[in-house]
Formats: structure tokens, sequence, C-alpha cells
């Protein structure tokens, strides 16, 4: 008798679309002011907190499904005039 054994694939698409859920029920009807607030020095905004979320879907979707990450491939980190190694982690409030 075969072991059940989790849908790996199943999973990270419920997280990713559980993730995507999260970010536009609590950025719906958001000002352009309330996005980029900082309520301190080291806090990040939620803007920032939204595109690196989607920027690590983005990259981990590519590395499991061999797609070119949407980031690099459309042009997105030239436009923004960053690397397109580029996460957020590590980033600095500056």
């Amino acid at each position: 008798m075969e072991a059940d054994h989790p849908d790996l694939n199943g999973f990270v698409v419920a997280v990713f679309d559980a993730a995507h859920r999260s970010v536009q029920k609590a950025t719906d009807g958001l000002t352009d002011q309330q996005l980029y607030y900082r309520p301190s020095p080291d806090a990040n905004s939620i803007a920032w907190l939204a595109w690196h979320l989607s920027r690590w879907k983005d990259k981990i979707s590519s590395g499991i499904t061999g797609e070119p990450e949407v980031w690099v491939d459309d042009g997105w980190s030239e436009r923004f005039g960053m690397v397109a190694e580029c996460t957020g982690l590590g980033d600095t409030p500056d």
C-alpha cells in the first residue's frame, strides 16, 4: 500500500494564493499616503512589504516552475532602476 504524500506543488500554490488574497485585502482602498507611511524610521511601509512578498513569490515560483522571473523578464527591475537579483532581503531603511 502506497503512503499518502503531500502535494508540495498544491501546497505552495495554496500558500501563494492565500498570501495574494491577504495582500489584496490589506491594501484595497488605501491611499498612496497610507501605502507609503512608515510608523517609525526603522519600519517598512505597506507598499514595500507588498512588493517584497510579491518579489519573493516571483522568485520562488520561478525556481519551482523553471519559468523566468517576471521581475526580470518583463523588465520591472530596469524600470525601477534596481538590480535583477533584488528581493528586499537585507534592504536598509535608506
